[in-house]
């Protein structure tokens, strides 16, 4: 497993230079600026205990409400099948515990891929960071900052199309200055 500092400083990173400065998530920018965003670093070796850490993760959010989202950075994840199983568990812990109604989550994995697209297919950078994360979102605050949004289902397309205009050599150039370990 890396260095502790090394996750956290690349995916604050990855925040700052590219979802920001690509601008892919419309409402990052006012809450990173803010200090609304929480990182934490995962050591669960199992699945069990990455959903435990998921559960106190949201203890601790509900503890500060100045915190509107968090991504649980979890290197251990390296194979992203594992990882989409995992996923797909911890949502279904947040739909039995109740709290799919408080939280969303969103995921980001190194080795993304969209079902049904070219495995080269620039689109998957929109999901592409520089370790496995689940993006605990207040649904709230994406309310109320999709509210003022004309068509915010439209915003993953959109970025599509970006990546798809970029290319995958721009992309892998943008992040190789960005210092972010992009996928080879």
């Amino acid at each position: 497993m890396p260095h502790p500092d090394q996750p956290l400083k690349a995916m604050q990173a990855w925040v700052e230079t590219w979802v920001i400065g690509q601008n892919l998530c419309p409402f990052a920018r006012p809450s990173v600026e803010k200090g609304g965003l929480c990182l934490r670093l995962s050591s669960g070796a199992d699945a069990e205990t990455r959903l435990l850490e998921l559960m106190q993760l949201i203890r601790d959010m509900n503890n500060r409400p100045e915190k509107e989202s968090a991504l649980l950075i979890l290197p251990q994840l390296t194979d992203f099948d594992v990882f989409l199983d995992e996923l797909a568990l911890a949502e279904a812990l947040l739909e039995a515990e109740n709290l799919s109604d408080y939280w969303q989550l969103a995921s980001f994995h190194p080795d993304y891929l969209f079902e049904g697209e070219a495995v080269d297919d620039a689109s998957h950078y929109t999901n592409r960071a520089p370790y496995p994360a689940w993006h605990l979102l207040r649904e709230a605050v994406m309310s109320q900052a999709t509210a003022g949004i004309q068509d915010p289902l439209a915003i993953p397309e959109r970025n599509m199309r970006r990546m798809r205009t970029l290319g995958v050599d721009k992309i892998r150039q943008i992040l190789a200055e960005l210092q972010v370990r992009p996928k080879p």
